[in-house]
């Protein structure tokens, strides 16, 4: 669904979930529907050039993006005082 709204090729077979045509940059696509707590997965190994997170908010039909995070910024969070996501 956010392929087509956002008008993005489906990158099959390759890494990221799909292509902006007009940039050739690989996006790596995350969303939910649930307002009050969610979990997100994601592979430390993958590499794209943009995440776009999208989140419905179903009681006021309203969706939002965040799309300034890219995997080398991803990679890089702690998840421990030793460890980060890439690791």
């Amino acid at each position: 669904m956010l392929c087509n709204a956002l008008k993005f090729d489906l990158n099959k077979g390759t890494a990221g979930d799909v292509k902006n045509p007009q940039t050739s940059e690989i996006i790596e696509l995350k969303a939910t529907s649930n307002w009050e707590s969610d979990l997100i997965s994601f592979s430390p190994n993958e590499n794209f050039d943009k995440l776009y997170f999208a989140r419905l908010n179903q009681k006021d039909d309203e969706i939002f993006f965040d799309t300034e995070l890219v995997s080398t910024m991803l990679k890089g969070i702690e998840v421990n005082r030793i460890q980060t996501v890439g690791d």
